[in-house]
């Protein structure tokens, strides 16, 4: 099968920069809005937690489906990546050994900070840290 002429890797891998850009924004600018009690009546609700879980999950498969795409994954290693990771390692032993497992890795209802939440938290930090090289990015 013969790829189309105007195909190009790089449109595409503009296309998922640009998609993990907005999501970001998304999480930076609407979700404070979720969480203000003016607009919903409880603090953390299921809608927020889904929120930002959907966006995290897409930021992550866009971002994923990139490093398939280019076909080398450049992790930018800065001081507080082993921080995280042993605090989401103390997290996953704590939440296997737990008594509730169920209520340990989701969370339970109205605070849901389980440990598929610290690992959204994680999953945001380490987006964020390898999407954004400078600050006119940001700017």
């Amino acid at each position: 099968m013969k790829p189309a002429a105007n195909f190009s890797y790089k449109k595409i891998e503009t296309w998922c920069d640009n998609l993990i850009f907005a999501s970001l924004l998304c999480l930076v600018f609407l979700l404070p809005l979720l969480f203000s009690t003016t607009l919903t009546f409880n603090f953390c609700g299921i809608l927020k937690s889904t929120f930002l879980h959907g966006f995290t999950l897409i930021m992550f498969s866009v971002w994923l489906f990139k490093i398939i795409l280019i076909g080398e994954f450049k992790f930018r290693k800065i001081s507080l990546n082993p921080v995280i990771l042993l605090f989401l390692t103390v997290t996953a032993i704590s939440t296997f050994l737990s008594v509730d497992l169920m209520k340990s890795f989701f969370g339970d209802y109205r605070r849901f900070e389980g440990l598929i939440t610290f690992i959204n938290y994680a999953s945001i930090f380490f987006i964020t840290v390898n999407f954004v090289k400078n600050k006119k990015q940001i700017n």
